[in-house]
């Protein structure tokens, strides 16, 4: 499959004013719209080559929280093995467009699942911290550490960032070791 959210990204990203973003000028307004559309049709966040390389590099891998599993399509259009949960189907998914069909084959179920896939590497893409699932991403590292998982990949925000809860950004602070950080390409106002 393509990466179209990657081609759509780079159409518009020479018009995208990061120095002067949120001022309201066409070209941001433009911008801020596709975001929209991209996080309800493809992914919140954007897999560029460097990123996705990573990511197979690590296979196996279990993704939590996949959505559409457009990251999981990608990786394993590139040989990767992934296995892909939601708590939510796509249809049931409030930050999905109405009637997308999956990228990826993508399970339902919580968090916990990450328990039973110790041996693959955790991937969570652009886990929320806004909504009643606040804490799911921590509790979905517990589970898969206490069962022995040892590699986390994260895609998101830092800590007290629009990703992740702090106590999600604590465990991997005192209980993880970075080895690596891959800058993905960003919308205005996303760090």
């Amino acid at each position: 499959m393509e990466n179209v959210l990657l081609q759509r990204y780079n159409a518009i990203a020479p018009a995208i004013d990061y120095d002067n973003a949120g001022v309201g000028a066409d070209r941001e307004i433009q911008a801020r719209g596709l975001k929209s559309m991209a996080r309800r049709l493809y992914s919140y966040a954007i897999p560029d080559d460097e990123a996705l390389d990573a990511l197979v590099a690590h296979s196996p891998i279990i993704e939590i929280g996949a959505g559409l599993g457009y990251w999981a399509r990608l990786a394993s259009d590139r040989g990767a093995d992934v296995v892909a949960y939601d708590k939510y189907t796509a249809q049931k998914n409030s930050y999905i467009a109405d009637g997308r069909s999956p990228f990826f084959p993508v399970r339902p179920a919580t968090e916990a699942v990450a328990e039973s896939y110790p041996e693959r590497t955790l991937f969570m893409c652009w886990p929320d911290c806004f909504n009643e699932e606040t804490g799911w991403p921590d509790r979905a590292l517990r589970h898969y550490l206490g069962a022995g998982g040892e590699t986390l990949i994260f895609v998101g925000e830092g800590k007290h960032g629009a990703t992740g809860s702090d106590r999600f950004h604590d465990i991997v602070k005192n209980e993880m070791e970075l080895k690596r950080t891959v800058a993905i390409p960003s919308w205005p106002g996303i760090y």
